[in-house]
């Protein structure tokens, strides 16, 4: 059987487990959030204490932040110059800038 601390010696498995994971989350929300301060979000208003949810499938599916978000890739999450595997909150930008953030923490 293989166990968790096993991964950390067989970086492709990882990267599939990964891939898979983001291609299709087990859940569709998170755990919601509460706003700590009046906020501005693409043009709506969201009032302090109110309570939000995000939809991660719909993160893990966005152009803007995956390339080719519909595709089975691997290499999206090998570092590609050694191999390596990349951490999945590290998205690349179409710009080639690494996003570790989808949304602006300083809200929450």
């Amino acid at each position: 059987m293989v166990m968790e601390e096993d991964l950390q010696k067989m970086p492709y498995w990882k990267v599939v487990i990964s891939e898979g994971l983001r291609r299709r989350l087990p859940r569709h929300f998170v755990l919601p959030h509460s706003v700590t301060q009046d906020t501005v979000l693409d043009g709506y208003l969201i009032p302090k204490n109110a309570t939000i949810n995000f939809r991660v499938m719909e993160i893990s599916l966005n152009p803007k932040i995956w390339e080719d978000p519909k595709e089975f890739k691997l290499e999206r999450f090998l570092n590609r110059s050694r191999g390596e595997e990349r951490d999945m909150d590290a998205a690349r930008n179409h710009d080639g800038n690494e996003s570790s953030q989808f949304y602006d923490s300083k809200m929450f």
